[in-house]
């Protein structure tokens, strides 16, 4: 299961959730880039082929033959990157701070501003769910008759407002639905309901709204 998308704005139990993996990045849960975790049952990593091998994921070697070391070790080939590790375990301790429902429901109440003015100007058209309580910390979104990436540089240089324009990583599902690129905002703990202000404002200036 890919968690990048959740593990940073509310709580998630993997054991309930019945996964045999579960893998998530860190940069989308406040930590450095470039880092990341797999968890998996113990018993299907056991199994799970290296990727790569080399020093400390052996316990020893002859010249045809090599003893693997138990997991985790056996996938840390080489020196690992120790400080991304550490950063990465500030934002889990930064996290495990947080109280992930109010944190929900934060980005909800960002998110729905900026939703209820975009539906009742029809200004946009927004993939996926309509209502903001079913994606609280991503709003994508096309404006027919503007370019997302001039829309995102427009705010960017304007109104310090970062957003991201594209496929977003999805190629084959704009491709497959026939999508044309979007602009998409994310909100996570740090954003602000002046901020969805902000957004509207200089967005209802760009567009003319």
């Amino acid at each position: 299961m890919d968690g990048a998308q959740a593990t940073g704005h509310k709580k998630v139990n993997v054991r309930r959730l019945g996964a045999d993996f579960y893998s998530f990045s860190g940069h989308k849960m406040l930590g450095p880039s470039g880092t990341g975790v797999l968890y998996g049952r113990k018993e299907l990593l056991d199994e799970l082929p290296q990727l790569i091998s080399g020093g400390e994921t052996v316990r020893d070697t002859t010249l045809t033959t090599h003893n693997l070391a138990p997991v985790p070790d056996k996938f840390e080939a080489g020196l690992q990157d120790y400080a991304g590790i550490i950063g990465l375990g500030a934002a889990v301790d930064y996290m495990r701070g947080l109280d992930l429902d109010a944190l929900e429901r934060h980005e909800r109440q960002i998110n729905g501003n900026i939703t209820e003015w975009l539906l009742a100007h029809r200004v946009a058209r927004i993939i996926g769910p309509q209502e903001a309580r079913r994606r609280p910390a991503i709003l994508n979104m096309i404006l027919d008759g503007h370019d997302p990436f001039d829309i995102a540089k427009v705010l960017d240089e304007a109104s310090g407002i970062m957003l991201r324009a594209g496929k977003h990583c999805l190629h084959s599902w704009y491709n497959k639905t026939g999508t044309s690129d979007s602009m998409r905002a994310s909100f996570h703990c740090y954003n602000t309901l002046h901020e969805a202000d902000v957004f509207i404002d200089a967005l209802g200036k760009f567009i003319g709204a």
